[in-house]
């Protein structure tokens, strides 16, 4: 997370301006919603990173503070954010964790020349609407689920541990960019897809798609939800 946060810096060091007063950083994340819990390790990170920079004099000789919002895991609440973030005049932000979220608020800050990085929300077309020719402001540290499932589909291809596959994803960016990028490698991998169900989040029975499920006797169950679902 702390090496997270320097990246960022990087981009800061043109961008904040030379002022006394804290160096304020924008969070959106999930404080409730389906990807609470999940996210509650990303608000230690940039806690436990700003702690220790600070500590160390902190950057271009002025303290970091952090202003969190709750994006709620969902695309409107990740525009709200946003729009609020903008409006409290961040340096930069820290989001958005849900891949809905991120993709909602990237032309917010785009417009708003604010920069934005991501280290958890994965949906590929991130990476396509980021950088040159696309928001120069959007920025991703971590792999895309596109990133990731090349490397699983290399390992099915080469252990080939079985044929059959179910999907169960959940019906959000996040859960359908993982099920497409997992059927492009499954399909490389001789590996055939029985069935793809997208569940809403936080639904609270499974009880109907489990035993169809039982039925087709899949070898096994791929699941891109979130921790709480999965």
């Amino acid at each position: 997370m702390r090496k997270w946060l320097l990246s960022l810096f990087a981009v800061l060091w043109v961008a904040t301006p030379a002022l006394a007063q804290d160096i304020v950083i924008g969070l959106s994340s999930p404080m409730t919603g389906p990807a609470a819990t999940a996210a509650e390790w990303e608000k230690w990170g940039v806690d436990l990173a700003i702690e220790e920079i600070n500590a160390a004099g902190g950057v271009l000789g002025r303290k970091l503070a952090v202003m969190q919002l709750d994006n709620k895991c969902n695309p409107s609440e990740g525009v709200n954010v946003a729009n609020k973030l903008v409006e409290a005049k961040v340096v930069a932000i820290v989001g958005s964790h849900c891949s809905s979220a991120h993709l909602a608020a990237m032309p917010i800050i785009k417009d708003a020349k604010i920069p934005m990085i991501t280290g958890v929300a994965s949906n590929p077309q991130i990476t396509t609407l980021s950088g040159v020719g696309g928001n120069e402001w959007a920025f991703r540290i971590n792999p895309s689920d596109s990133d990731m499932m090349e490397a699983l589909g290399a390992y099915l291809g080469a252990k080939k541990p079985f044929k059959t596959v179910a999907i169960v994803a959940e019906d959000t960016d996040f859960g359908r960019g993982g099920a497409d990028a997992f059927k492009q490698v499954a399909d490389k991998a001789g590996i055939t897809i029985i069935s793809t169900d997208f569940v809403p989040q936080n639904a609270p029975d499974y009880t109907s798609i489990l035993t169809r499920l039982q039925q087709k006797r899949p070898d096994a169950i791929a699941t891109f939800q979130l921790a709480n679902d999965a």
